[in-house]
């Protein structure tokens, strides 16, 4: 799933994610960066209805998601232009 930036510095959080995590207008959500990495993590801060699904029902929950979102795809496709590039320089 890819979303845009919108000229106010607006994100879409898609619908599948919003229904998935129970995300409403009104949803305080907070945001983690980790510099190592190059990611920006999202997440709902407001008090979420208590699940209970067991760690692999959250597990295939997050697989899932990232299949839908093509993650593995983008990260592969990174990682093959960056060793092109490293390749180049060599």
């Amino acid at each position: 799933m890819n979303t845009s930036v919108s000229p106010k510095g607006q994100v879409t959080i898609p619908k599948t994610i919003r229904n998935e995590f129970s995300i409403k207008s009104g949803t305080k959500m907070s945001w983690e960066i980790n510099f190592e990495d190059n990611v920006i993590v999202l997440y709902p801060k407001s008090p979420q209805k208590q699940s209970k699904e067991s760690l692999q029902e959250k597990i295939k929950r997050a697989q899932r998601l990232a299949k839908q979102s093509n993650l593995k795809a983008a990260y592969l496709k990174e990682k093959r232009t960056e060793i092109k590039l490293e390749n180049n320089k060599l």
